[in-house]
């Protein structure tokens, strides 16, 4: 009922985005070129819908691989038609190649299986791509599933640090818990293009996701 009070709580760490760039509020249409943020991965479509409600001004494209998803999310989820949502069915690699569009934000929300995500949005090639298509101080948020350290963190390991090749500025938080490092669990990688860190007005209503970030140590091979 509440938009804000989601089912799986890695999607609470998505607003972690306005920590880390200004909120979307003064952005303009897509027919202006300018659209607010893309999310690959629609599944359910929970945070989309959440995000226009948060957001009025703001716009959406939602890259879904399967459109069965968007049907059972139109007849299950209460996914409404809105002029500030698009939605393409199509791989969200391919949607990078193709359309070249610049977001202020981008959601990665994408999985194979709960493991596992899509390769060909991890390789550096991939990377590249997804900051040429932020604006300049934009950001991206990845939902991985994994442990931070230990048996099994390897990609996760591989994807931090391809990232930090190619970002000025990352940072990883354990949805879970940042202590325990050797249980899978919901991470969200943040990647910005701002060269400088985040100094938002208002911290204390990000304090607590804040408390869940975890900085390594990242393995060097």
């Amino acid at each position: 009922d509440d938009a804000g009070d989601f089912p799986h709580a890695y999607l609470k760490f998505y607003s972690l985005a306005d920590y880390f760039r200004p909120a979307p509020t003064t952005h303009g249409a897509p027919s202006q070129g300018r659209p607010s943020a893309l999310m690959i991965g629609g599944g359910a479509y929970t945070y989309p819908q959440a995000y226009l409600e948060e957001y009025p001004a703001a716009f959406i494209d939602v890259v879904e691989i399967d459109p069965g998803m968007t049907r059972l999310a139109q007849q299950y989820f209460r996914l409404k038609e809105s002029p500030r949502l698009s939605i393409f069915h199509t791989d969200g690699r391919v949607f990078l190649n193709r359309y070249k569009k610049i977001y202020d934000t981008i959601f990665i929300d994408a999985l194979r299986s709960l493991h596992s995500v899509p390769e060909q949005l991890t390789t550096l090639e991939a990377v590249k791509r997804l900051r040429a298509s932020l604006s300049g101080d934009g950001a991206v948020l990845v939902n991985i599933f994994s442990p931070l350290e230990g048996e099994g963190s390897t990609f996760f390991h591989a994807l931090y640090r391809t990232y930090r090749s190619v970002f000025p500025q990352v940072s990883v938080f354990a949805v879970k818990n940042p202590n325990d490092t050797r249980t899978p669990q919901n991470i969200i990688l943040i990647a910005t293009s701002a060269d400088t860190s985040p100094s938002p007005e208002d911290t204390e209503k990000f304090s607590a996701l804040l408390q869940h970030e975890w900085k390594g140590p990242f393995a060097e091979d």
